[in-house]
């Protein structure tokens, strides 16, 4: 079980000193692989971790405090349990959200930056050793702070400023290959097609893939390994067209399908619904390089029905 003294030295509201000495003591567990991961073990662990860098006053020290927080998730050494400490981070972050003041906001928008590149960093070495864990991390991702049944919307706002800029710092734009850059986008795109807050969609919408899709088309140099036109036939136009996408975003998803695809916006909307659908089908198909015969006469079928 939690040590209840532990968390409660850690939320210590007036003495630094018990709470520093209770921080290393959470320390030394985490780097000798001695805290238990269980669901109320983290939660218990993550309230103490709350509130002893809310009573951090000090600029130096909530920096120092906040490398240390971050730094957690390096020494956990176990890929299940990091996984999992990652997740916790953000439940317990959302949890408090809305009663964080203005006054320690910068704060914990400065943490939850600084969580993510942590996230990124790690990506990068799953990528060469385990590369299919990076789905469990994109999953965590858009559960633990896009996922609106459980998340405030300030957390999911934030994500969306901070993602692209934060990517570009953490990665070598030259050794993200176009497959990484949609791995790494498949959180947004989910809140795109699910998003029942206006005001998320239209944050997601804007900082994440209208920017992506101005900027790439702006500089080569961008995302140099993106294939813009590729991006949008399949992973935008997958999400435009999902049953589960919500009726009143799609005409805004096809939007920006038409400007990933650079296809006229003016062009498409005089063309029934039906129409347009289907065109943007062939080109789907087109995009695939259809090798068999079948697939090549299904092209050719829909191309001059």
């Amino acid at each position: 079980m939690v040590n209840k003294n532990l968390i409660k030295r850690l939320s210590h509201s007036s003495e630094r000193p018990i709470r520093d000495a209770a921080f290393e003591e959470l320390e030394s567990l985490i780097n000798n692989d001695e805290l238990v991961f269980e669901d109320i073990e983290l939660r218990g662990i993550f309230e103490g971790i709350f509130w002893c860098f809310w009573f951090a006053d000090k600029p130096a020290y909530q920096e120092d405090l906040m490398k240390r927080i971050v730094k957690f998730t390096d020494a956990i050494k176990d890929e299940s349990k990091k996984l999992m400490w990652v997740r916790y981070f953000f439940k317990c972050l959302c949890l408090h959200w809305n009663s964080i003041d203005s006054y320690s906001m910068n704060e914990y928008l400065s943490l939850l930056r600084s969580q993510l590149v942590c996230i990124f960093s790690h990506i990068k070495s799953l990528w060469k050793t385990k590369p299919k864990r990076v789905r469990k991390y994109m999953n965590a991702i858009y559960e633990e702070s896009l996922k609106e049944s459980d998340v405030p919307l300030g957390v999911g706002m934030h994500m969306a400023d901070i993602y692209l800029d934060e990517l570009i710092s953490c990665f070598d734009k030259d050794d993200l290959t176009h497959k990484h850059i949609s791995q790494l986008l498949k959180p947004f795109l989910k809140a795109l097609g699910n998003s029942k807050q206006l005001a998320l969609f239209q944050r997601v919408k804007e900082k994440i893939f209208e920017q992506l899709i101005d900027k790439a088309k702006e500089s080569y140099e961008y995302f140099p390994k993106l294939n813009l036109k590729e991006y949008g036939e399949v992973d935008i136009f997958k999400v435009a067209s999902a049953k589960d996408t919500m009726e009143s975003r799609r005409s805004d998803i096809y939007g920006l399908y038409d400007k990933a695809t650079g296809k006229e916006v003016e062009k498409v909307e005089d063309l029934p619904y039906a129409e347009r659908l289907r065109q943007i089908e062939i080109n789907a198909l087109a995009l695939k390089s259809p090798k068999t015969k079948h697939q090549k006469k299904k092209l050719i079928r829909e191309r001059v029905k």
